[in-house]
């Protein structure tokens, strides 16, 4: 695989040119990291560094296994020793931008365990949290599940009949069956085919799929889904449950499908992403910089404009106006006030400590950055010395 690694040192340094097909892949990994962060270490880790954690119980054993790290958590603990491994020579506040394998989707198999069948009572809808008798939340769906199946064990399909709450949509109450799939820990939400998309199938006669469709099975849950789901992003998971006639009786099966930017298709794996994070040494010690990125978009200074508690009347019907902060007469101060009651109103369960480099429009001065940190009690700050 190959790696790019810049180092400083007290040599004379040798430039090389060649043509490299994996050319257009590694700058789009460049375009990941910030024209602000100057690396003196860029590279992507290889097999061989993930295999370093292999038998020696400093992490699971997947990350040597399968070459990857569970999150960025995982990763700000781990890249570290592979770091004092590889470069045990370079010294305080050299910085590294390290390109890494993250696991965005844990994939056993489409396997179904065991399939609840339940149409929910009254008396159900007070386990989801409802305080009615139908629910208005995704969330109590699968509150509902937990409490219902505390016991339940992967590759639990459940199909729920129930009541929806649809709010001042007509009509307002829904009755719906749905499918949720238990994997990983947690209950699912899937898409459940319905007797419309059968039709569209042309699988209606007995609404089910058979050993026929299987080559074109993720076609036409690629279809369902693109009409179904708007907004999905790369890499978004979804579970689809249908009707299965395997020969001998007709059963329910799921399949996971993985957007791939440009359709979905049926995941065979683990879904992984290279992620790139930064480190900096301090000391003899490398940390990691988790800091999250935003830009500010027109609709965040329309909020900010909306906020009796920020700067003053006139600050905001100017920033309303122009869509930028005036920094002759908003203040370095309101300006970082309204960043945090910004962050706390698009971020309210950003971990404590968690760190922010925020982008914003200024006049005259144009996109200016600040970091920002989530305290105690709840506000953004700028960081203290040493942060």
């Amino acid at each position: 695989m190959k790696k790019y690694i810049y180092v400083i040192a007290s040599v004379a340094a040798m430039s090389f040119t060649a043509c490299d097909p994996m050319e257009d892949v590694y700058n789009e990994l460049d375009e990941k990291l910030s024209n602000e962060y100057e690396a003196d270490i860029k590279t992507e880790l290889s097999a061989k560094d993930y295999e370093l954690f292999k038998g020696k119980g400093t992490a699971p054993a997947y990350v040597a296994s399968e070459h990857y790290f569970a999150d960025e958590e995982q990763a700000s603990e781990l890249i570290p020793i592979i770091l004092d491994k590889n470069f045990p020579q370079v010294g305080n506040k050299t910085k590294a931008a390290i390109t890494y394998n993250n696991l965005v989707f844990k994939f056993g198999d489409n396997t179904v365990s065991s399939v609840k069948y339940y149409t929910l009572e009254d008396e159900d809808y007070a386990l989801g949290g409802a305080r009615y008798t139908s629910f208005d939340k995704e969330a109590q769906v699968t509150t509902f599940l937990s409490a219902k199946y505390p016991d339940a064990e992967e590759g639990t399909l459940a199909l729920l009949t129930y009541t929806w709450y649809n709010g001042s949509a007509e009509p307002r109450y829904i009755e719906t069956t749905d499918s949720y799939y238990f994997t990983n820990g947690m209950w699912l939400d899937a898409y459940h085919v319905s007797g419309e998309d059968y039709v569209e199938a042309g699988r209606n006669r007995f609404n089910n799929f058979t050993a026929a469709d299987d080559n074109v099975l993720a076609d036409h849950f690629n279809r369902f889904l693109n009409k179904s789901i708007v907004g999905n992003e790369t890499n978004d998971v979804k579970y689809v449950s249908y009707a299965y006639y395997n020969g001998s009786k007709t059963v329910q099966q799921v399949m996971a499908m993985v957007f791939n930017g440009v359709r979905w298709v049926a995941v065979e794996g683990d879904v992984v992403t290279k992620e790139v994070l930064r480190f900096e040494k301090k000391g003899t010690k490398w940390v990691a910089d988790r800091s999250i990125s935003y830009g500010l978009v027109a609709a965040d200074y329309a909020w900010i404009a909306d906020q009796a508690n920020i700067s003053s009347e006139s600050n905001r019907a100017n920033l309303a106006k122009y869509g930028n902060f005036n920094t002759f007469s908003w203040s370095s101060e309101d300006i970082l006030f309204a960043m945090s009651e910004l962050l706390k109103s698009k971020f309210p369960n950003a971990a404590v400590g968690q760190k922010f480099t925020v982008t914003y429009d200024s006049y005259p001065g144009g996109l200016v950055s600040v970091i920002l940190i989530k305290r105690e009690e709840g506000n953004f700050t700028p960081p203290k010395d040493g942060e």
